[in-house]
């Protein structure tokens, strides 16, 4: 029997689930090629030591969302589409992303840029996952808080506003074309940047750097964001970070 309380999202009276994940079903399962698969949840400390927490508790919390928030706000509204997105599946070829670039710049980085994609809900897909993790009273995430931000992203979340790309711009990096596994999923670190905070998620091969408080990203850094016209820029990450996994974890936790 479900307990009633208020919802995180929707801030109404409601019965509020047993089971929310704060990382969706879908990252675990690779976005269903292997369901049998589990994913390592990893985090690293400042001696250089890598940490398993796979077996420390489930990453979901009890009773911080309604149904209808956690199945249709979040779930059918947002992550069904986002996981066809990010796994490259069962997306008509009218919604799918278009790669209409490969390129290498002067700095040798290299990436490629997508075209067809539906900011609103890519964008509040992956802040949910960031405001999921500052509600969250799992160790896992006890490196973010959101503070004042937590409310301002819940309403961008409840009202589906993406807002321009200078809030909470997002970028996107990925290591998926080397030999080290992407089967992971790192603790979510914050770092201090200019006069606010980036904070980098690691999933399943994608790193997504999200920038808190106004005007500490340039013009120049924008370009690379998700923006409104529907375009992304996915960067590579440099094989210099790419030399074993010590190196990789340093980079992804952002303690390199």
């Amino acid at each position: 029997m479900l307990e009633y309380g208020y919802c995180k999202l929707c801030n109404q009276f409601k019965p509020l689930l047993n089971e929310s994940h704060i990382i969706p079903k879908f990252i675990y399962k690779q976005g269903g090629f292997d369901i049998s698969k589990k994913i390592k949840l990893l985090s690293y400390d400042i001696n250089s030591k890598i940490k398993d927490e796979s077996g420390v508790s489930p990453i979901f919390d009890s009773k911080i969302l309604c149904q209808e928030c956690d199945n249709i706000k979040l779930g059918k509204d947002l992550e069904d589409y986002s996981a066809k997105v990010i796994f490259n599946k069962n997306l008509s070829p009218r919604l799918a992303p278009i790669n209409i670039q490969n390129f290498v710049s002067d700095g040798n980085t290299r990436g490629n840029i997508f075209e067809n994609i539906n900011y609103t809900k890519f964008k509040l897909f992956i802040l949910s996952i960031l405001w999921r993790a500052s509600i969250s009273k799992n160790i896992f995430f006890d490196n973010v808080d959101l503070g004042k931000h937590e409310e301002l992203i819940r309403n961008m979340i409840y009202n589906c506003d993406a807002k321009t790309v200078d809030i909470y711009p997002i970028f996107i990096q990925y290591w998926w074309y080397s030999n080290i596994t992407t089967d992971i999923i790192i603790k979510p670190t914050r770092i201090r940047y200019k006069n606010g905070f980036r904070y980098r998620l690691v999933m399943s091969g994608f790193i997504f750097d999200i920038f808190i408080s106004s005007n500490i990203v340039t013009d120049e850094m924008l370009e690379y964001a998700i923006c409104p016209e529907g375009k992304i820029t996915l960067i590579q990450v440099n094989e210099f970070h790419l030399r074993n996994e010590v190196t990789l974890f340093k980079f992804l936790s952002g303690t390199d």
